[in-house]
């Protein structure tokens, strides 16, 4: 299809209002197309000249570029098309994260436990407010200090103590976008590694509550 054609089928498709009324039109014109199903949407997928398109909304449809359209997904977009659960002990994985903090701090950790602070950070975090960063990855701790703190998470849900807890948000919605990448069949689309230029890493989790000292081991580096 050159896009003399592509200029004569999008005319024909502003015309549809529906999502049979553009299957119809592409049935016409003879483009190779598929429908793409989400939970809660479904946007047709289609071939014109090699590159792929989409119609995200067959009510007023228009052909988008597939990146661009998922770059341009807000946040409740995201969560219509790749709902992913709020519940990070539902999706857990690693059985340890890790704190990193000076000397000064480690008389009164081993005392209270760990308690949330509402630190100055970076300005992707900025309005996290009250919490704990940890990580998934001992050595990316080791500028907070000489102490590494392990904080044991299988102890923790065993207990029934599940505080609550998430990835950086910036990185909870790369995944949902990649996630829709890779159902729109994708490959190699990768939204996370772009954020790390802004101190932005996926091994990153953020507890809200106080973390109690039975679950924590202090670790001199």
């Amino acid at each position: 299809m050159n896009w003399y054609k592509i200029a004569n089928f999008q005319e024909d498709i502003d015309s549809a209002d529906n999502l049979q009324a553009c299957i119809d039109v592409l049935n016409q014109h003879n483009i190779e197309w598929q429908l793409v199903k989400f939970p809660n949407n479904s946007i047709i997928k289609l071939n014109a000249e090699g590159k792929v398109y989409i119609i995200p909304d067959p009510e007023y449809p228009q052909l988008e570029k597939p990146i661009d359209w998922i770059y341009s997904l807000s946040d409740m977009d995201l969560y219509n098309y790749a709902p992913i659960s709020d519940d990070f002990w539902e999706n857990i994985e690693e059985a340890v994260v890790y704190h990193g903090t000076i000397g000064e701090n480690i008389e009164t950790i081993q005392e209270e436990g760990l308690k949330t602070q509402n630190k100055t950070r970076g300005i992707s975090n900025r309005s996290t407010g009250s919490a704990i960063f940890t990580s998934t990855d001992p050595y990316s701790t080791e500028s907070y200090g000489d102490f590494i703190i392990e904080i044991d998470l299988d102890k923790m849900k065993q207990d029934g103590f599940t505080p609550s807890a998430s990835k950086e948000e910036p990185i909870v919605e790369a995944e949902q976008r990649e996630s829709i990448a890779r159902r729109l069949g994708l490959e190699n689309v990768d939204f996370k590694s772009e954020l790390e230029s802004e101190g932005i890493f996926d091994n990153t989790v953020i507890f809200y509550e106080d973390i109690p000292n039975k679950y924590l081991n202090i670790i001199r580096r």
